[in-house]
């Protein structure tokens, strides 16, 4: 599965995309802005999107909605990820493909698990 992981923080958008390849067997397209998102979903399309809840300069679901008006990208499973997972509802995402919500920090070594958990449910 080739996923596409967004975060602003180059630190956590390394060790994931490691955990993800090395742990889980993923392809991960990686992008630290909107702007370097966009380019690389130019090139490629990702079976699956794992977004940052907050980016620099834009929301992560302002940013999947603009990923939702590409037609290659309208039905992509999501993920948001972020420290504030407790005060999030998901019911207010659902529209938008989001399957679920993973917290920060995460655990590098399950990452893989609970990412293949969200979008098999």
């Amino acid at each position: 599965m080739k996923l596409l992981f967004v975060d602003d923080d180059p630190d956590i958008l390394a060790l994931a995309a490691l955990a993800l390849q090395t742990i889980g067997g993923f392809a991960v397209m990686k992008a630290g802005c909107a702007e370097t998102m966009l380019a690389a979903v130019e090139q490629d399309t990702p079976d699956a999107i794992i977004l940052d809840f907050e980016l620099d300069g834009v929301s992560g679901p302002e940013l999947l909605a603009q990923l939702r008006e590409r037609p290659e990208l309208k039905s992509q499973p999501a993920i948001f990820i972020t420290a504030k997972a407790d005060s999030l509802k998901l019911g207010d995402y659902l529209k938008l493909g989001v399957k679920g919500i993973l917290k920060k920090p995460f655990d590098p070594h399950s990452l893989s698990d609970d990412v293949r958990r969200l979008f098999e449910s």
